[in-house]
């Protein structure tokens, strides 16, 4: 929950500099009416008890200070009240100014799975304002089979399943390469596959994705009635929510419940609790977490495999040397992401660092290192003391697209996904240019992507289920200098080998899923 920082500062300044004031005011106010307040409230036989007496409730004030602040500062540091508060205020204001929409409701419930475990009662509020809305959004129309308005012959036995997949992100680098080759590799002879594009504008990445669907319908600018007479007139088996938690999503659609079955796993809270989806998809690291999130009526598929799989990165340069063989530095990575990287995240990355005096951090990860989220990662690390061992990294543009800097691999020595902030597309580019990836995995399946990845990628050694386990085995791991050298000589080669970057395998096992799914039901 990335916060503006400029209103934030100026809010916060000015309520610091009221709450001063109006205390020491207070306090001053006190202490020259003490005599008068001994003589009204204590007894007067003795005026200089009564004086000590009301000196020793001024005494009090100033005891409670420092107690007060060990209380409530832990209270703060335990449910990030500060890092998420006018972020959640931000977002129940939303809800308040639109009463009605779904699209924002479903949304904002799909960002909060970032907040911190002490934020339930909020994200509770969210789920609510969620399943509110959906009951009272409208019902397919007529024309899609309302009120058995319409009907579909049942499909053949050798017929094709039609499988449709709903994106307001092909536009977006990471989940344009995940979704390429599912399109393109799908198994014509079993499947008719359809592309529901929800993102407005083109590039060379659109291009390619359209031209590998069998069918490529433009949606962004159709209403819900209208997509939903379409899916239906698709006659689509399985309809797949890839739409992310921005207002461009289509919850409206997906409540209306267009296809025969509709399915999450790679969009917004990867479907879990989220209008219209039937069945979650997950894999060996993510099923235990995903089956204790599933709404009502929700099932999860495990698959054979993994979640994710990619094409090697093509704009990729050849692995270089280890940068620790060429300095006395050791340089680690840390994804560019301000609602996962909290202080909880930085108390991890400081023990580490506290145990390698050699190390240091470089952010990035990500296209653009947006102002606001370094600002506010920048202040995380200042607080922690950290700020003179951390440093960001540049954006870079390849071509029509915004990419992560290929230099940024090559200056690394590893990549640590501490809090879910490291994307699969990108634990596999660094995987690839032979950076190691240590994953702490979160409690949630959405912290647990990134621990995913590295799974498909046969490396579970690579990752630590609780934060003291993922502390000692990144210090064992970044000392060890001549392994990181033999991993970066090595990685590749290994790698290249496993399902993380073999999609048809890994497409073949979700094909099987698919079709599970539908003899199910």
């Amino acid at each position: 929950f990335p916060v503006k920082r400029s209103s934030h500062d100026k809010r916060t300044l000015a309520a610091g500099m009221v709450g001063n004031v109006i205390e020491w005011y207070d306090f001053t106010l006190y202490g020259y009416l003490a005599v008068i307040l001994s003589q009204v409230f204590f007894p007067s036989q003795d005026p200089t008890a009564a004086l000590i007496a009301t000196y020793g409730i001024f005494a009090a004030g100033f005891v409670m200070r420092p107690l007060g602040g060990v209380l409530f500062g832990h209270l703060g540091d335990t449910y990030r009240i500060a890092e998420t508060e006018e972020a959640v205020l931000q977002h129940k204001s939303a809800l308040g100014h639109d009463p009605d929409s779904l699209e924002l409701a479903s949304a904002i419930f799909a960002r909060s799975a970032r907040l911190p475990a002490g934020r339930a009662k909020d994200i509770d509020e969210f789920r609510a304002a969620v399943a509110e809305r959906g009951a009272r959004a409208p019902g397919l129309p007529p024309e899609a089979g309302g009120d058995e308005g319409m009907t579909a012959e049942p499909r053949g036995e050798n017929e094709k399943i039609r499988i449709a997949y709903l994106s307001n992100r092909c536009l977006f680098g990471e989940q344009a390469r995940m979704l390429e080759p599912i399109l393109r590799l799908h198994d014509r002879n079993q499947f008719e596959v359809l592309l529901y594009n929800q993102s407005d504008g083109s590039d060379s990445t659109t291009q390619r994705l359209n031209a590998d669907a069998d069918q490529v319908r433009e949606v962004a600018r159709l209403d819900d009635d209208h997509f939903a007479v379409i899916v239906a007139g698709d006659e689509v088996d399985i309809l797949v929510d890839l739409c992310m938690d921005d207002l461009s999503n289509r919850a409206t659609l997906m409540n209306m419940h267009p296809a025969k079955v509709q399915l999450g796993a790679w969009g917004a809270r990867m479907g879990l609790e989220m209008p219209g989806i039937d069945v979650v998809l997950s894999d060996a690291v993510t099923d235990a977490a995903v089956k204790s999130a599933l709404g009502p009526d929700q099932q999860a598929h495990c698959l054979q495999f993994g979640l994710f799989s990619f094409d090697p990165n093509e704009i990729l340069p050849d692995v270089g040397d280890s940068p620790i063989e060429q300095s006395s530095e050791l340089t680690i990575g840390l994804p560019c992401d301000a609602e996962t990287i909290l202080s909880d995240e930085v108390a991890v990355v400081a023990k580490i660092l506290d145990a390698l005096p050699n190390a240091k951090i470089t952010i990035g990860g990500t296209p653009f290192v947006d102002r606001e989220i370094r600002d506010r990662l920048t202040t995380l690390f200042h607080n922690a003391g950290l700020m003179d061992r951390v440093s960001f990294s540049t954006h870079f543009r390849y071509a029509d697209r915004q990419i992560v800097d290929p230099n940024y691999w090559l200056s690394l020595d590893a990549f640590l996904d501490i809090g879910g902030g490291a994307r699969p597309a990108v634990v596999a580019d660094a995987l690839w240019m032979g950076v190691p990836v240590l994953s702490l995995k979160g409690e949630t399946p959405f912290k647990q992507l990134g621990a995913s990845a590295l799974f498909t990628a046969g490396k579970p050694e690579w990752i630590a289920d609780d934060p003291e386990t993922f502390v000692q085995m990144a210090v064992a791991f970044l000392s060890d200098v001549d392994g990181l050298a033999e991993a970066r000589r090595n990685l590749r080669g290994d790698i290249r080998k496993s399902l993380l970057f073999n999609p048809e395998a890994n497409l073949r096992a979700i094909e099987q899923t698919y079709k599970d799914i539908l003899e199910s039901r």
